[in-house]
């Protein structure tokens, strides 16, 4: 998996250059917790069930930012 990121850096991959079809998948403590999906309400990082990590919002960039700050990292597949 790389690393998705704000700005780029070797091995990693910057948001901007991830169309929004491709899953975004989220670790916390280095295990799978997560991945980032877009409803009618906005992009949520859905942790399973009717669980959200945080609220909706209306640009990918934007939920990202705001789960980063409860230790989440992002990743796409290879």
């Amino acid at each position: 998996m790389k690393k998705v990121v704000l700005k780029t850096i070797e091995q990693e991959t910057a948001l901007k250059d991830i169309a929004n079809q491709i899953p975004i998948f989220a670790k916390k403590n280095g295990k799978l917790s997560g991945m980032v999906i877009n409803t009618d309400e906005g992009w949520i990082l859905k942790l399973g069930g009717l669980r959200g990590a945080t609220f909706y919002y209306d640009t990918r960039k934007e939920c990202l930012e705001s789960c980063k700050q409860y230790g989440y990292e992002f990743y796409i597949e290879d």
